[in-house]
């Protein structure tokens, strides 16, 4: 009974120590789970990001933060903390297929979700309207209720401009390096070499978008991801420009049928340089007719007081 009653601390001092030890490990394990988990998202996102970043311009401008906002949002909005998808905020079967369409010539078609776009738009609507309020409250609080208003349907459409924006800036961008690359391409075939090495080399030697988007499409028939038809029509679709599209309507059917490839190129070449050339003598021709603007408003009135500001005060002097 004494040996019982002296190896109870004992027992107890044991028990409370293998306890310990458990509990330790399971809140050990539980909490390494859990960092590991935010550092996978963190990855994800930063990857994410980066792949957002690099198919872009390298400008840090309005438009690249706002599309950085919209991938972040998305993602978040896609996996909570603990790994659940959260509860989304409804968006209309017609804005869906806008974002479907848009996102994907806007080069983030599988990086924004409907969700996402819908929480980023309601984040700037409240940022842009309190920026607004809080800078008309300075002057007067009419000037405030309308600086609110005007910032909140700002900030209600940044993201529709952004992409927009985007969009537009890739189009442009493939107008100037379409006809390199059919030459390219072109050069490759009358050199004897196939299409596919062809197209390695136009990809291998320059460095843009259209390289970088062409390359990955590549790389997705080689590995089996798809046909090459499908990745040849998936990079036809992921820019607005009916010029691709008929590029690439040639290529599969000559690649299909056997035709002559290189000779369709070349006078497609001609023709995208042709466009070209004629987009920017447009916007050349359009230069004045915008910079009557900034000088009706700006540089008009002030050259109208300096020249009828002496003549008026002389004719109040009289008066």
């Amino acid at each position: 009974m004494n040996g019982l009653v002296l190896h109870t601390p004992v027992i107890l001092l044991t028990g409370a120590y293998t306890s310990a030890l458990l509990a330790g490990g399971f809140l050990g394990t539980y909490f390494f789970k859990r960092r590991e988990q935010g550092y996978s998202r963190k990855r994800l996102r930063s990857a994410v990001l980066y792949e957002a970043s690099s198919g872009s311009s390298k400008k840090h401008d309005l438009v690249e933060t706002i599309i950085q906002q919209l991938i972040r949002v998305s993602q978040e909005q896609a996996f909570s903390k603990n790994g659940m998808p959260r509860r989304s905020l409804k968006v209309s079967q017609e804005k869906k297929q806008w974002l479907s369409l848009h996102t994907k010539r806007a080069g983030i078609g599988n990086q924004v979700s409907p969700a996402g776009f819908a929480l980023a738009r309601v984040q700037n609507l409240f940022l842009a309207g309190g920026l607004g309020f809080l800078g008309g409250f300075l002057f007067s609080g009419e000037l405030a209720y309308l600086l609110c208003f005007v910032g909140a349907c700002i900030g209600w459409h940044l993201p529709t401009w952004a992409i927009k924006t985007r969009e537009k800036e890739r189009s442009e961008e493939l107008e100037r390096h379409l006809p390199e690359m059919l030459e390219v391409v072109a050069l490759g075939l009358r050199s004897g070499l196939s299409f596919d090495r062809s197209l390695d080399l136009y990809i291998q030697h320059f460095n843009s978008l259209l390289a970088q988007t062409a390359g990955t499409v590549r790389r997705r028939w080689l590995v089996g991801l798809s046909t090459r038809e499908d990745a040849l029509r998936d990079l036809a679709e992921s820019y607005d420009s009916l010029l691709l599209a008929r590029v690439v309507h040639n290529i599969i059917r000559s690649l299909r049928f056997g035709s002559s490839l290189a000779q369709n190129l070349e006078e497609l070449a001609a023709e995208a340089r042709a466009t070209c050339k004629a987009h920017r003598q447009e916007q050349v021709a359009k230069a004045p007719i915008k910079m009557m603007i900034p000088t009706g408003v700006l540089m008009l009135p002030a050259m109208l007081l300096l020249v009828l500001g002496p003549v008026l005060l002389e004719l109040m002097g009289e008066f």
